[in-house]
């Protein structure tokens, strides 16, 4: 830790300073520090292993660890040292890596690796292993010398240990020798399985083989051979690359590449750029061999042809008429071809490079008859209309349904948006419904009326509605045990033939145009459940 200081204060007794308490404790942690550091924590015991500054450097008389805390010798590293320097010492013990330059006077235990130029005074049986023993002298051995081979102009000695030296030779069969040591002359007694040498050149009457041990005929080649002459034989047998000059008897197996000049007899598998068949052919009535282009009757010149199996690539405007057609995979027609129906083509299926068309050219209706129809998306994962078998039509939007037609009329989702909205109604007793505007009742208990729908939630008790003359309103009371009643105001007479005083459920009232300023509504059953209609003049 670093050294505590024990503050004094900044003027004598005013109070600032450390207390005796604190400094005791700042003064006993220091001596701790150094008596941990140059002893056992209690005693310092360490005195001998100081270091002394004198002219010569820092010294100690006590033995000095780097690396570990118990030295057992005058400098102990445990660890790798790097000296810079060099290394003096009367005896080195341990196993020495690396190069040693210079004399080693003395014994040396243990292996010793790498290369040494020269080695003088071994004793005992030493092991040496060198790839090549070069002497400008004797080489004396008092055992055995063993080696793949042995150089020298002169071997002294008995030679009797010595290994892997030819002291004998047997000549065999056909060969004669002058002498066995020393020089020694082989000569041929016979020609017969070797090499002679006469008139007309070098020959042998028994096999050759190049590459090999076993020759298995007059001339066996393993390997490749090249010849810049003319290489004559009966028959070749194996594959032939490059020009062939002279006439070619005989099956031909494989591949030829390149041209044939002259005759070829028997079967090519494919044959290109040949002038004439040898054997002409009829083909639809016309003779082919090749030497003139083949016109088929009913084809590209005038007649008949009967064909059967199957016709592929055909072009030009054929006629086909089949009586069913059965495609395999699909059947395909490019931008602007058309697939026509009925006999004047009236309806056309086709497609321009933008848009596809389904197209009715006759006098008669068009119809898709189905028992469940859908009309989807590019994709085919929502429906865009769907017609069913019960009459039911259905219109969407992004796969939401937004229109549906009904067995009463019809249902729409979302917002409606008209020039006009109108009644065909025309029996002129002002029963028409028109346009109308639905509110739905529900109760708070049985002192109010609650109202929900254009204009108004259902939170307000007993609320005041304005209404428009003309208009057509609907009350749909939910409450069940407060039958609505529209009535004038002050009085309980009902108002309408569609309001009666007891009724509950869907209720419709049209305001007449001839209405007073003030309607009411109550429940016939609670008096207080009780509410205004303002009409606006």
């Amino acid at each position: 830790m670093a050294k505590q200081g024990i503050s004094t204060g900044t003027n004598p007794n005013d109070g600032t300073g450390d207390s005796l308490l604190t400094g005791a404790v700042k003064i006993n942690g220091n001596f701790d520090e150094l008596y941990t550091y140059l002893g056992n924590g209690s005693s310092l015991n360490y005195i001998g292993g100081r270091w002394s500054n004198t002219s010569i450097g820092i010294n100690t008389l006590s033995n000095v660890g780097v690396g570990t805390t118990n030295p057992t010798s005058a400098l102990t590293v445990t660890g790798d040292g790097k000296v810079t320097g060099v290394v003096t010492a009367t005896t080195f013990i341990g196993n020495v890596t690396g190069n040693v330059d210079g004399n080693v006077v003395g014994n040396v235990t243990g292996d010793v690796t790498g290369t040494a130029s020269t080695a003088q005074g071994l004793t005992g049986t030493p092991t040496i292993s060198v790839t090549d023993v070069s002497a400008s002298g004797k080489v004396s051995a008092g055992g055995s010398v063993t080696g793949a081979s042995i150089h020298g102009s002169t071997i002294h000695g008995s030679g009797n240990a010595l290994t892997g030296i030819v002291t004998f030779i047997n000549p065999g069969t056909n060969i004669s020798l002058s002498g066995n040591q020393g020089y020694v002359t082989i000569n041929a007694t016979s020609a017969t399985g070797y090499f002679e040498k006469n008139v007309t050149g070098i020959n042998t009457s028994t096999f050759v083989g190049i590459g090999t041990t076993t020759a298995t005929s007059a001339l066996t080649v393993t390997g490749s051979g090249k010849f810049t002459g003319i290489v004559t034989a009966t028959t070749f047998v194996g594959n032939v690359t490059g020009g062939v000059t002279g006439n070619v008897v005989g099956n031909v197996t494989g591949n030829v590449v390149g041209n044939v000049t002259g005759n070829v007899t028997g079967t090519a598998t494919t044959a290109t750029n040949a002038t004439q068949l040898l054997g002409s052919r009829t083909i639809g009535g016309v003779v082919f061999d090749n030497t003139g282009n083949i016109n088929l009757p009913g084809v590209n010149a005038a007649g008949n042809q009967n064909t059967t199996g199957t016709a592929a690539g055909l072009s030009g405007t054929p006629n086909i008429t089949v009586g069913i057609a059965t495609v395999g995979t699909a059947l395909s027609f490019a931008d602007d071809k058309e697939a026509r129906f009925g006999n004047s083509g009236d309806l056309r299926i086709y497609h321009d490079p933008s848009n596809a068309f389904i197209a009715n050219n006759g006098s008669g209706d068009f119809y898709i008859q189905g028992g469940n129809i859908k009309i989807r998306n590019v994709a085919g994962s929502a429906n865009l209309a769907q017609f069913t078998q019960s009459g039911r039509v259905a219109l969407f939007f992004n796969g939401s349904e937004k229109f549906e037609t009904t067995h009463s009329g019809t249902i729409t989702t979302g917002i409606t948006t008209s020039t006009s909205f109108y009644s065909n109604d025309t029996t002129g007793d002002g029963t028409d419904i028109g346009f109308a505007i639905k509110y739905n009742i529900t109760a708070n208990g049985s002192s109010d009326y609650r109202f929900a729908g254009p204009g108004i939630l259902n939170t307000v008790n007993d609320p005041t509605l304005y209404l428009q003359r003309g208009f057509t309103y609907i009350f749909n009371n939910t409450t069940g045990a407060h039958p609505f009643r529209i009535q004038f105001t002050g009085t309980t007479t009902g108002v309408g033939t569609y309001v009666s005083g007891s009724q509950t459920g869907i209720q419709y009232f049209t305001v007449p145009h001839d209405a007073p300023a003030n309607y009411e509504y109550e429940c016939t059953s609670h008096s207080a459940m009780k509410g205004s209609f303002i009409i606006p003049s």
